[in-house]
């Protein structure tokens, strides 16, 4: 990031410091985000990943348990 906030005896730090933390923060543009086409490709990429994963696991949980069964 490269910011750095020093504290000061004098108090100047501390108002320094809720300076930096106020720049764009708007609460009525907080939610509005344009991800675009490559950002749609990407969470569904990650939602696929996301469901491959969880269906390998739980195969590979449902054969521990029968196996466990078997015995």
């Amino acid at each position: 990031m490269g910011h750095s906030v020093s504290v000061e005896p004098n108090g100047q730090g501390l108002s320094r410091l809720t300076s930096f933390l106020q720049v764009g923060v708007n609460m009525d543009e907080a939610g509005n985000f344009d991800v675009g086409v490559a950002g749609s490709l990407t969470m569904i990429c990650l939602t696929l990943a996301m469901v491959f994963l969880m269906i390998s696991f739980y195969r590979r949980y449902k054969r521990l348990i029968d196996r466990k069964d078997q015995e």
